[in-house]
């Protein structure tokens, strides 16, 4: 899936992704069940956690992927029962999925966010095994500024 940017805090856009939250959580109680198997993955737009952010943390802060209130329209549809894979097998912070273009020094820094998100029902994540991020696709020529984030799963 692909969400929407927002543009700035306090935009008709941004507000138009919170809605955007709201509106994917509704879809999910009336079209699907926790107890089912079910990944919702792609780029969310939301650095979910501090942790998912660079040590520049305070610039991310005003931004619509990392302001308080993405945290909270996020949390409104991982609550439905959906957990973050990656988190199951990394804890730790440093480890991102974004870098701007716009600042030449942010990918060679690891200044980056974790946007690119792969969450999974419980009946899928009791089974997920491995999850990485494959950095080294940023490092091509005309490479996107995503890199993509790959979970295992075992099979039933």
């Amino acid at each position: 899936m692909y969400v929407p940017n927002g543009q700035a805090v306090g935009s008709d856009k941004y507000a138009y992704k919170l809605e955007w939250f709201r509106r994917l959580r509704v879809y999910l109680e009336r079209h699907h069940r926790t107890s089912e198997p079910l990944i919702l993955c792609g780029d969310f737009n939301v650095a979910p956690e501090p942790r998912a952010t660079s040590i520049a943390r305070q610039q991310w802060e005003r931004s619509v992927l990392f302001h308080p209130g993405r945290a909270a329209a996020l949390r409104g549809v991982t609550d439905w029962g959906l957990t973050d894979t990656f988190r199951l097998h990394h804890q730790e912070g440093g480890f991102y999925t974004w870098w701007d273009y716009r600042r030449m020094l942010s990918f060679p820094k690891n200044d980056g966010l974790r946007l690119d998100l792969i969450f999974a029902t419980a009946p899928l994540a009791g089974r997920c095994t491995e999850t990485s991020i494959d950095r080294n696709e940023r490092k091509g020529k005309l490479a996107s500024d995503h890199v993509p984030v790959l979970a295992t799963f075992a099979e039933n």
